[in-house]
């Protein structure tokens, strides 16, 4: 007659007589085997079969130890910016921006530098703050291998300030202007070189400008002085001779000098626009020299 077992409960001895064998300090796996044979053999009532003495390698050991060992959870980094906060757990980063002063100061403004002279702002991703916004929080996640300028940012109830994040390097670094510079240079040294180009040539552009109208209002101090000389000699001459009439033109009022300066002017307009309508109706000097003084000068 062919002998019947139980297998499950079998199995559940074995298991259990196995475990608390490997639970032992300090036991190395070849006797956990070795204990599964010794407790399926005695769970069937038979003679535990003698077991092999087995030396474990030391490389098998350890890999086995590395097999079972748990993955090491990643370290968590924080970077106090006054009221604000940033961390990051791996490459999850947040930054929250905390208001203080009623509304007054923070959350605070991100902006991501996507060139060496070109950004983007960082619209926030969760909104903490109270119905009134004069309380609580906003987050922002943020990218790493990333340079950051937050602005706004509340430094207690009454102030705030920004700064300048990198998230390179699988950290967190807070920098000052000088050493986001040198950042934005090292990672887009193609773009720093080109702006520095196109400022040179800008500042030399000034440069050309600033000469040129130099010249230019030179021209017109001598022009003025020599102008003011006329125009006396012309006052006098008006003194003396009264004004000439010109055809189609009125006589203009005012002291001897404005009259000597409005004539000037009103020339160099006819000169320019000989329909003009004024120039036939308009007799007062001061009209001419607070409307068309600059036609002496184009």
């Amino acid at each position: 007659m062919t002998k019947s077992y139980n297998r499950g409960a079998i199995l559940c001895a074995a298991w259990s007589q196995a475990k608390w064998i490997a639970n032992l300090v300090g036991k190395p796996v070849h006797q956990f085997i070795a204990a599964m044979r010794k407790a399926w053999a005695l769970a069937k009532g038979a003679d535990a079969p003698a077991a092999v003495e087995m030396v474990p390698q030391p490389v098998q050991q350890q890999q086995a130890c590395a097999a079972e060992a748990p993955a090491a959870e990643p370290a968590t980094v924080e970077l106090h910016l006054g009221r604000g906060l940033v961390t990051r757990i791996g490459d999850r980063i947040r930054f929250y921006g905390q208001v203080t002063g009623g509304g007054a100061n923070g959350p605070g403004n991100v902006e991501v530098s996507l060139g060496y002279a070109k950004s983007n702002r960082v619209r926030f991703a969760e909104d903490h703050r109270s119905g009134s916004k004069r309380s609580g929080s906003v987050e922002w996640h943020l990218q790493a291998d990333r340079l950051y300028a937050l602005s706004n940012v509340a430094l207690n109830s009454s102030r705030s300030s920004g700064f300048y994040v990198s998230t390179f390097k699988g950290t967190l670094t807070e920098l000052d202007r000088d050493e986001f510079e040198v950042e934005r240079r090292r990672v887009w040294p193609l773009q720093a070189e080109e702006h520095d180009a196109a400022a040179e040539r800008r500042r030399q552009d000034e440069l050309v400008r600033m000469e040129r109208e130099q010249a230019q209002a030179e021209e017109r101090r001598i022009a003025r002085e020599a102008l003011t000389e006329k125009n006396a000699e012309e006052a006098e001459r008006l003194r003396k001779e009264g004004q000439p009439r010109v055809a189609g033109l009125p006589k203009l009022t005012g002291t001897a000098k404005q009259v000597a300066y409005a004539i000037s002017i009103r020339n160099a307009v006819m000169a320019r626009q000989p329909d003009l309508p004024a120039l036939r109706t308009e007799r007062a000097s001061k009209f001419w020299i607070e409307t068309h003084r600059g036609a002496l000068y184009r």
